[in-house]
């Protein structure tokens, strides 16, 4: 009996070996290119060629300057291939309200309208969309307390804002024909 049970341990143990096996080296044979990192034809380089447009408002600015670190710039564009402009929309609201009118928790909402259009060529835009982002905080007793957790949301949400532009303009790039 208890040869019986090594048996088919082993054999369940070469069957899951196999199975890891071939899974990955299904994955071999495919065009699986990194998304974040440097791929073998340099993809993520293009991300340099992308100028960033102004964006409005205190939030804009560090926006735009969250961007510029995401797509590699360190100092401005001058062949840029690509424009991207956006637009930015706040609202605040607050949740939580105990008996006496006060609120205990507020949330951030951020949206982002963007445009990428590819410069030269008639300016065609390549990709637009909008982008939204909601972050919570809690509202302490103290006022700077009050401010300095806002401010954090807002700086969660903007960076979620900017990570999904830094996806969604890649694939752009990457697969014009898609867009």
């Amino acid at each position: 009996m208890l040869f019986i049970l090594k048996k088919t341990l082993c054999y369940r143990t070469v069957s899951t070996i196999l199975l890891h096996v071939a899974i990955t080296s299904m994955f071999f044979g495919c065009k699986l290119v990194p998304l974040y990192g440097e791929s073998s034809a340099g993809d993520a380089r293009f991300l340099k060629l992308v100028k960033i447009d102004r964006i409005d408002n205190r939030a804009g600015q560090k926006l735009r300057t969250i961007l510029q670190q995401k797509f590699g710039q360190r100092f401005s564009t001058d062949n840029a291939r690509w424009l991207l402009t956006v637009k930015l929309a706040e609202t605040k609201r607050q949740l939580a309200v105990k008996q006496d009118s006060t609120t205990t928790r507020g949330e951030v909402t951020v949206t982002a309208v963007f445009n990428l259009k590819e410069i030269g060529r008639g300016t065609r835009q390549l990709l637009k969309g909008k982008s939204l982002s909601m972050s919570s905080f809690n509202e302490l007793g103290s006022q700077y307390a009050i401010l300095i957790a806002e401010n954090d949301a807002r700086d969660r949400a903007l960076n979620f804002i900017a990570n999904d532009l830094r996806n969604r303009i890649m694939l752009a790039i990457r697969h014009p024909e898609n867009f």
